[in-house]
């Protein structure tokens, strides 16, 4: 199908075309003839999606669409890590003035390597809606830097643009028409030319297995389907670097580790840059290459899931025994417990840095254990000891490219 076709047939399904001016700059002339963004035939996809687009693979100066290449696999650093995808310094952002001043994100500074798979997490409020915005160009920042791709996020947005993808939380593939017309209309919004670009659609498909069901309407697939080709169209125009906004949110368990499974075979294949929002502790915890724990829009944490938690004072212990007082006599006064306290059922909680090496020893000082449960620390853990709190599934912000679009 010709991207005129796909246009008018677009536009046909919404019973016409209507004309909405694009918001914040003339429409974008695509190389076929006609400004696509002179109207609205997207469907379920808002125009804060267009507004997000523009621009991306079209050179105003040089009149050019860009069809980026593959990148190549990132050369590692002397520190043992691939340079830099993502460089932020001093990065702040202030709403209002004087005593009614918010300080949405305060000073942050972190770098993201090229080819690795970066959790952001954080309370309601922590700052990471805010962050993401600034790195995507959506929101200016009131002070410090940031590169996204090599490029600056306040003096190149036009470039940042066009090296990046976004997978958003609320679904935005269009209903009315197929799988292969949502891919094909990405390629025609990313001015992606016809050469290699069947190919490319097809290779994609095949990968998430839904080559298969490429000509049934998205009406029709499952939610599952439906983000696996939101994942697929992404990266069609090979961006350096996804964000991908709670990608699995709304998922059943298993339909979110297939996901995950896809998001990672994605990211190795295509040597793509993953940055993701999530408050599903276990999944930054299992998926997540490195972590950042913001809150209060400072950055408290960052990491691999295993050094963080590595980082804590040990594993959680519960005993059951004959004579508690004696027991925590004895425990008080092993070097790797601490915070020994009885419970109100009568067992001793502790916390034992290297239980796997110190309890068997403890354990032996101790008169008539009846019971013993370990609890192993997790990343839930790191993200209580840092925040004080932990987060609840129902603290869910929402989108937060359309929560930065309502705000601008």
């Amino acid at each position: 199908m010709t991207d005129l076709k796909l246009f008018l047939r677009r536009g046909r399904a919404l019973g016409g075309i209507p004309k909405i001016p694009f918001s914040g700059a003339a429409p974008m002339p695509h190389p076929g003839g006609y400004n696509i963004f002179k109207y609205y035939f997207v469907g379920n996809v808002s125009t804060r999606l267009l507004q997000i687009i523009p621009y991306m693979a079209f050179d105003m100066k040089t009149k050019k669409t860009s069809n980026p290449k593959p990148a190549r696999a990132a050369a590692q650093t002397a520190q043992g890590h691939a340079p830099a995808a993502i460089s932020i310094s001093k990065l702040a952002k202030h709403y209002g003035k004087g005593d009614g001043m918010v300080k949405a994100v305060d000073g942050i500074s972190l770098e993201v390597y090229k080819g690795e798979v970066f959790a952001l997490l954080g309370p309601n409020g922590a700052g990471k809606t805010t962050t993401i915005s600034m790195l995507c160009g959506l929101v200016g920042p009131t002070a410090g830097s940031a590169t996204v791709a090599g490029f600056d996020v306040s003096k190149e947005p036009l470039k940042v643009r066009q090296e990046i993808g976004v997978v958003f939380q609320a679904p935005s593939v269009d209903d009315l028409l197929t799988g292969w017309e949502n891919m094909e209309l990405h390629a025609l919004l990313y001015g992606m030319g016809n050469e290699g670009k069947k190919e490319r659609i097809d290779f994609l498909l095949r990968l998430v297995e839904l080559d298969g069901r490429k000509d049934s309407k998205i009406r029709e697939y499952s939610g599952g389907m439906r983000k696996r080709l939101e994942l697929v169209r992404g990266i069609l125009h090979r961006p350096k670097i996804l964000f991908l906004d709670e990608p699995t949110v709304g998922l059943d368990p298993q339909t979110r580790t297939h996901i995950w499974e896809y998001i990672r075979k994605l990211a190795k294949t295509e040597n793509t840059t993953v940055v993701f929002t999530t408050h599903y502790m276990e999944e930054a915890e299992q998926f997540a290459d490195r972590i950042a724990i913001i809150d209060h829009g400072r950055l408290v944490a960052t990491g691999k899931p295993h050094e963080l938690v590595d980082g804590l004072d040990g594993d959680t212990v519960l005993l059951k025994v004959n004579d508690p007082p004696a027991a925590m006599r004895i425990i008080g006064k092993n070097k790797s417990a601490s915070g020994v306290k009885r419970l109100d059922d009568g067992k001793i909680q502790f916390t034992l840095k290297g239980s796997h090496s110190a309890l068997p020893g403890l354990l032996r000082s101790l008169d008539k254990v009846e019971s013993i449960e370990i609890r192993p620390a997790t990343l839930n853990d790191v993200f209580i000891k840092f925040t004080g709190r932990q987060i609840r599934e129902e603290e869910g912000e929402g989108g937060w490219a359309e929560r930065a679009m309502n705000n601008r």
